[in-house]
Parts: structure tokens; C-alpha cells; sequence
């Protein structure tokens, strides 16, 4: 087993109404803010009996209006007492939510456009049993707050979720409702934290990424971080060694991965270092029979400007140790002409102008790089 936090993720379950282990309801509490004497339908969630008002949540969901319209048979009084209470499969924090959303102030509404008074992990649940339970207006305006929270304070984000475990449920629920701004600053704030070597970050990163098949790209990102954070890939001195502990030397973290895991970091470091040679010199490009020079001065020309674009890492102190910084340099110059670069005139000597395939090589560079970088969570993840 994995050395986690203890925090496991807390995955999106589908909407389920039970019967099964009703006690009596003596053995219950009633929830101290959400069981009102006027109410005319109860829930029971975990040992907690909530007593509300069914036109509220018939109103805000398609599901509660679906649930009180269906013939009960003989559960005539379901729901319409502590004795016979409708179970609901859900923690108690987030069935409050639900109610505090339901039935919040306008104050209390206010107070979540407050950078002081913002209750993210509150926002959190109601994203999440709301969107179980087809609550779309709640659902999305929860997510609204956490998203312009998130725009205005990328950093803060996890910090005020305070347990992993909402960070790969809001980061899940975020990929679910397409939320694809807010997805990136979560997964970008997660990486940078990896990259930290931040307690816990990476072994919940990867929980959370093994859960959701639509977080693949993550997943990939997720292992590639962290080998990137070992110096790994890197000729960096990581200080030295004492002589007599060399031959028993060995990675204490590798001994906290499952033995999946540990396959998997140790496949993609091998894919990737297998390429990194290979890059030392520019791709052949495909032929391109309508312009007849490109054998000579386009291909030399795009040799040219992928041998600079080495040396111009190298001798600003950037090397580019792996084929993902490689990448990542190329796409940065690909919006230019191959005839630009930072501080050059030209890249090909007497050449002055872009090569006549200029826009066709760079269009078959793009599509090198987006190819790499899809192909990414593959080189660790085999299906």
C-alpha cells in the first residue's frame, strides 16, 4: 500500500435513495440547523435526521421532483416522519451544504464574493451533491464562485480546500462540468506543488488522476513532475554523497509506491530518455513535392533553427534535459517565422527571409509537438 495522507478522494457516487438500516429513530440527532418543525419531508443522512420543506428542493431539482412523484406503494409515509425517514447515501457536510444553499441569506450569499468570508470547502460539497443530485443552478453557481476565487487567486485555491481530498474532488467535479480554465489552474497550482516536493502532493495527485479517466493528460503531467523534481533527467549537483553510504544508497520514495506505480514512473523515465538522444538533431521533415528546394535550403534552414534553439538554451544556463523541455522551447518559437528568433536577424546566415516552406514546417512541427504531448500520459500509463 501507498504511504498516503489518509485522505482518500471522495469519488462523485450515483444518486442512490435506501431504506436498508433504518433504526429506530431514537437512535438518531436531529441536525441542529436544517430540522424545522414546519417541514413536511425527512431525510435521513448517516445518523443525522433532516427535516425541510419538499417544495424547496422540488423546485431547485429534477431528481427531488422525479423522487416525490413516484408512487410510493406501500411506503405511504415515507418521508413524512422521523420513523420512517428517506435515506439518502451522503455525508452529513454535504447534505448541509445542500441545505445551507438551499435556505442561505442573502448576507451569507454575499459573504462567498469575499476573499475574508469565502468558504471554499462549503462550495465544494454543494458543487458536488448538487451535481449528484441534478441541482444545475446551485451546481453552477457554486462553481462560478470557485472559479472567479481561482482566476483572482490561483495559488490560494488549494490552500483554502485544506484536505486533498477536495482538491481532486473540486478538480473531478471541475473536468465533469467543463470547466477547463478552472481545471488548468488546479492541475498547474497541484504541479508547481509537486515540483516543491510538498507533502503529500504527489501520492494524492495520482489518486485522483487513477480515479477519472477524462484527467489521463494529468495523470501523465502528475509523474512527469515528479520525476522532474528528483533531478532524475537532470545533470544538476544534488550534493554529494559520503563515501561509505554509496553502495547502500537508494530512493526511500520509490519504497512508498505501489509496485503499478513504481512500474509506471520507471516506463516513462526509460521512454523518455530513449528519445532525448534522438533530439540532439532536428526530425527529418516530410517531403513536400511542390516546392523544389526543399531538400536543400528548407531542410537545411529548419536543421538551422532546431540547432539554435539548443544553443540558445544551453548558453543561457537552460539545458534542456529531457524531451519535454525540448517541446516545450519549440512550440514557444513556432508562432514566428523560422527566419526569427530573440536577438537574431536571421538564423540561417546568408539567408535573409523565411525558407519557401516556411508555414508548411511549421505547421508539421506543430503537429510534432501536439502529438508529443498527447502521447505523454502514454509513455507511463499502458492500457
Amino acid at each position: 500500500m501507498d504511504q498516503d495522507s489518509g485522505n482518500d478522494i471522495q469519488r462523485e457516487s450515483k444518486p442512490m435513495i435506501s431504506e436498508d438500516s433504518i433504526q429506530s429513530s431514537s437512535v438518531y440527532l436531529r441536525d441542529e440547523a436544517y430540522y424545522f418543525e414546519d417541514g413536511n419531508i425527512v431525510f435521513l443522512v448517516q445518523d443525522r435526521l433532516f427535516r425541510v420543506h419538499r417544495s424547496l428542493f422540488e423546485r431547485s431539482s429534477t431528481f427531488f421532483r422525479t423522487l416525490f412523484s413516484l408512487p410510493q406503494g406501500d411506503a405511504t409515509h415515507e418521508g413524512k416522519s422521523d420513523e420512517a425517514p428517506i435515506a439518502c447515501q451522503d455525508t452529513v457536510e454535504d447534505f448541509q451544504a445542500l441545505c445551507w444553499a438551499i435556505y442561505a441569506s442573502p448576507p451569507e450569499v454575499y459573504a462567498q464574493k469575499n476573499v475574508d468570508t469565502i468558504d471554499i470547502p462549503k462550495l465544494i460539497s454543494v458543487v458536488g451533491i448538487s451535481h449528484k443530485y441534478e441541482l444545475s443552478t446551485l451546481r453552477d453557481w457554486a462553481l462560478d464562485i470557485i472559479d472567479d476565487f481561482s482566476t483572482t487567486y490561483p495559488e490560494k485555491l488549494i490552500l483554502r480546500c485544506r484536505k486533498w481530498d477536495r482538491v481532486g474532488r473540486i478538480l473531478t467535479l471541475a473536468k465533469m462540468s467543463k470547466r477547463e480554465d478552472l481545471v488548468q489552474r488546479i492541475q498547474d497550482d497541484w504541479l508547481r506543488r509537486i515540483t516543491a516536493n510538498e507533502s503529500n502532493a504527489f501520492m494524492n495527485a495520482l489518486r485522483t488522476a487513477e480515479t477519472c479517466e477524462e484527467l489521463r493528460m494529468f495523470h501523465g503531467r502528475v509523474y512527469y513532475t515528479y520525476l522532474k523534481a528528483t533531478n532524475i533527467m537532470s545533470a544538476k549537483n544534488t550534493g554529494a554523497i559520503s563515501i561509505g553510504d554509496v553502495g547502500a544508497y537508494k530512493d526511500e520514495a520509490m519504497a512508498k509506491l505501489t509496485d503499478q506505480r513504481r512500474s509506471r514512473l520507471c516506463q516513462g523515465y526509460w521512454s523518455l530518455m530513449l528519445l532525448r538522444p534522438r533530439l540532439m538533431q532536428a526530425p527529418t521533415l516530410e517531403d513536400v513535392p511542390a516546392c523544389s528546394v526543399h531538400s536543400s535550403e528548407c531542410t537545411s534552414a529548419w536543421q538551422t533553427w532546431w540547432r539554435i534553439i539548443l544553443t540558445e538554451a544551453q548558453r543561457s544556463g537552460r539545458n534542456l534535459d529531457d524531451p519535454v523541455e525540448i517541446m516545450e522551447e519549440v512550440q514557444k518559437r513556432l508562432p514566428n517565422s523560422l527566419a526569427k528568433s530573440p536577438g537574431h536577424t536571421s538564423l540561417y546566415g546568408s539567408y535573409i527571409h523565411a525558407p519557401p516552406c516556411d508555414a508548411v514546417i511549421r505547421a508539421q512541427a506543430q503537429q510534432m509537438v501536439d502529438s508529443f504531448f498527447d502521447s505523454l500520459p502514454d509513455r507511463f500509463i499502458v492500457s
